[in-house]
């Protein structure tokens, strides 16, 4: 997990998104690197998972959280707002990459970062790989340049379990 935090650049006080957010594991450590000067946005597209994860984040008494209802297309998220976004484990569902990417330019302050951690797979096609639930990193980074990110680095080695492997992809608007 640091080294999540350490790709965002996080401080105290900093505005970030965690965008498929789930249970709000990550979400939770935002919260606490930000302190109570900063935000966090906790996105999902489901509303029954984002109604389960206000209610967990409000009974934890998370105050500097605020959980957003996205879609497909658009995270919902602040404009010119946001010092990070991460997407943990999420971006391979993306049905909508170029219209999502572009939300997040949107959202994102100049020279600010966007952290992505998924599943590497190595099926030939982005169709075949996002059923198996992964994704190369080479389809995220072509996505993420023609959307206008700048690509800073690439882990396809950042975690290894048994034969899962997870690739860390850090890019900048």
């Amino acid at each position: 997990m640091p080294d999540l935090l350490d790709a965002m650049r996080m401080r105290d006080g900093a505005h970030v998104a965690d965008v498929g957010a789930g249970g709000g594991f990550i979400t939770r450590r935002l919260a606490a690197q930000v302190g109570p000067a900063g935000r966090v946005f906790a996105v999902e597209i489901d509303p029954r998972t984002t109604a389960r994860l206000r209610q967990r984040l409000q009974d934890d008494g998370l105050a500097n959280v605020e959980v957003l209802l996205g879609s497909s297309t658009d995270p919902g998220l602040p404009p010119d707002s946001l010092d990070a976004i991460i997407v943990v484990d999420a971006y391979h569902e993306f049905t909508e990459p170029a219209a999502m990417l572009e939300a997040f330019r949107r959202a994102l302050r100049r020279d600010a970062r966007l952290v992505i951690c998924d599943s590497v797979s190595s099926l030939p096609t982005r169709e075949e790989q996002v059923k198996w639930h992964g994704i190369a990193p080479r389809f995220i980074t072509a996505e993420l340049e023609a959307a206008g990110f700048r690509v800073l680095s690439v882990d396809e080695a950042f975690t290894t379990r048994g034969s899962t492997r997870k690739a860390l992809i850090v890019a900048q608007r």
